[in-house]
């Protein structure tokens, strides 16, 4: 069982395996196999070769079978950590807890400040930020000749006030201004009309 809620972004990532469990992994499928060869040999009356393939094919399902409990256990865990901390909140109390201050407030905002316009999101954070400001502006989207930029995190993004231009790596922007400033790394520019 685990007392941290998940807090990671794809499947791969969430059920680690410590190096002990590796070890008691290995240690399961040679002793299960070795059982499984005996048993086929001297009962079955299996020869060595057949009876050692039966029995390393039966060894790695046992190991399976018992990562699967592995994995089911800290699913429970997590499942009921996530359910002492959210449970009775509404959705923006547990995404706020859920992401902490740094990215729900702003996203709120913003969703408030585009009202449902389209927009080009400009970021340079983890991947999964830019997910999930992604699906919280729903249903704004993500349109090359949007008239909102969203800029939320990103070191190449350069915005010039005073010219209205914003430079982005090798891309130039022009007949900007600001629409909505939350932080330096999170604005929303609109395109002048």
């Amino acid at each position: 069982m685990t007392d941290s809620p998940i807090a990671w972004s794809t499947i791969n990532d969430g059920v680690a395996t410590p190096a002990f469990f590796v070890v008691v992994m290995y240690g399961i499928v040679v002793v299960v196999a070795l059982l499984a060869s005996i048993y086929f040999v001297y009962f079955k009356k299996s020869s060595f070769w057949p009876a050692l393939r039966k029995g390393v094919l039966i060894s790695t399902l046992a190991a399976g079978f018992f990562y699967a409990i592995w994995a089911d256990a800290i699913w429970c865990g997590w499942f009921v950590t996530d359910l002492k901390q959210f449970w009775g909140l509404d959705i923006d109390r547990r995404l706020e807890k859920l992401f902490g201050d740094r990215l729900y407030p702003i996203i709120r905002k913003a969703r408030y400040a585009l009202q449902g316009e389209n927009y080009v999101l400009y970021s340079s954070g983890p991947g999964g930020d830019l997910l999930v400001t992604e699906y919280h502006l729903l249903p704004s989207r993500l349109r090359e000749e949007a008239s909102f930029i969203f800029v939320l995190g990103d070191n190449d993004a350069k915005f010039y006030p005073h010219s209205g231009v914003l430079t982005r790596k090798n891309t130039i922007t022009e007949n900007l201004e600001m629409y909505f400033f939350m932080h330096p790394y999170a604005y929303i520019l609109r395109k002048k009309q």
